[in-house]
């Protein structure tokens, strides 16, 4: 008879103690994000014509998101995430190709950047982090 109490017991302190470590994963994206997010808007302050591939990765979100606003907490987070994987050197053409574009912004030549982003690259952090 104890064990019938006991087994509902054990499954809830299970399940607690799963979603505690998906908390702490979801805490730990947030910060990475905000870090991320931190960044991006130091390099729009120094750049500002940076703004044009910031607003082209965020409509780009939304036109492949769900249900996502480009304004919205997801894409800004894509874009953040973008733009840290972008100068953390993943990518060694990524910083040529920004100051080419910082020699002539244009929308068009924004939107461009849209081809070396996209949802495999942001979604699994953002996922977690909004």
């Amino acid at each position: 008879m104890q064990t019938l109490w006991f087994t509902p017991i054990i499954c809830l302190i299970g399940a607690a103690s799963f979603s505690g470590s998906a908390f702490a994963a979801d805490k730990k994206a947030t910060k990475m994000v905000a870090e991320m997010a931190q960044a991006r808007d130091a390099l729009l302050q120094k750049y500002p014509a940076i703004a044009l591939i910031d607003s082209a990765v965020r409509a780009d979100c939304a036109a492949k998101g769900k249900d996502a606003p480009p304004e919205g907490a997801f894409c800004s987070c894509a874009s953040a995430v973008t733009f840290g994987l972008w100068m953390s050197g993943m990518d060694p053409k990524m910083n040529g190709r920004l100051n080419g574009f910082l020699q002539q912004p244009s929308e068009s030549a924004a939107s461009e950047f849209t081809a070396y982003q996209g949802p495999e690259m942001y979604t699994p952090l953002c996922s977690k982090a909004v």
